[in-house]
């Protein structure tokens, strides 16, 4: 009987522990969501992309397979073409990567890189990423939030992390992340990085307000990635993009500008020849006279 009693508590004391195990499995925050909605190579019959006014598919400046998206700009301030969408599954917390180049060119007031937006038109809040004001370097501007005077308009977030300006001739991988708050509490995330280097970091933010407000909409989510050849002067490209609500990463080792020529090889000069070996000159001196001997 005492036995069976012991292998009884034993008994009890596992199930305790497994029901424990599980009761912490289901209140424990579950990643099985996050997700990579979808990778984009950016090549003409394989992709969800159409090349519309401004742009076309390049396969002389590619940065992976064999294709990249050429948006073409011909004057800073003639509108150079139009917009392309990709739409992902309704989200609000978006992650977006890309491979991304300028080639000779100069930036308008306002050039457009990548919107995170959906198809209600004209409510907001939206998001633009930007280079402005003639400066190569990666910004967003939030659009139809509530600002400080109670009106409704634009927040513009700058660097405050890094380096986000891109040199023309080089091909830089850009992670972008927005997350939107809950509506009417200041806990929203926008940040970004070029070449796995964080260049834009703005946590405790109240994008979204509590009720809505003229065009601002409290339940707006993300659904479409906009690409769109606008303002600037010169070439833009883009290639393996890719959208999710996860951090997704850069595909390998970004692209890095060409390796300048090697330096012309300088002859190295012969060794000096070793000197010449010198003849022995006979010694004048006797041997020793060896021990033991006796000579008269």
């Amino acid at each position: 009987m005492r036995m069976e009693s012991v292998r009884s508590s034993r008994l009890e004391t596992v199930g305790l522990v497994a029901c424990l195990l599980l009761s912490c499995m289901a209140v424990s925050p579950s990643w099985s969501n996050a997700a990579v909605f979808w990778e984009d190579g950016l090549e003409p019959g394989n992709t969800g992309y159409t090349a519309v006014g401004g742009m076309n598919f390049s396969n002389s400046v590619v940065a992976y397979g064999s294709h990249s998206l050429r948006l073409f700009f011909p004057s800073i301030n003639v509108q150079a073409g139009t917009f392309t969408d990709r739409e992902f599954p309704s989200t609000t917390n978006i992650y977006s990567r890309f491979y991304f180049r300028l080639d000779n060119f100069t930036v308008a007031n306002q050039t457009k890189i990548v919107e995170f937006t959906d198809y209600a038109t004209g409510s907001g809040p939206s998001y633009w990423w930007n280079m402005s004001n003639g400066n190569p370097e990666l910004n967003v501007h939030a659009q139809l939030v509530l600002l400080p005077d109670g009106t409704l308009g634009t927040k513009v977030f700058y660097p405050n992390q890094g380096n986000a300006r891109f040199q023309n001739g080089q091909w830089y991988c850009v992670e972008l992340h927005i997350q939107h708050n809950t509506p009417g509490v200041a806990d929203g995330l926008i940040e970004a990085w070029k070449d796995g280097q964080q260049v834009l970091y703005y946590p405790n933010l109240k994008l979204r307000e509590a009720t809505q407000i003229g065009n601002h909409d409290p339940n707006r989510k993300f659904t479409i990635n906009r690409l769109y050849a606008q303002y600037g002067q010169g070439e833009m490209y883009f290639d393996s993009m890719a959208v999710g609500n996860q951090r997704i990463g850069c595909s390998g080792t970004p692209p890095q500008v060409e390796p300048p020529p090697p330096a012309p090889l300088v002859p190295t000069p012969p060794a000096p020849a070793p000197p010449a070996p010198q003849p022995t000159v006979p010694s004048l001196v006797p041997p020793p006279t060896p021990n033991g001997l006796f000579i008269r």
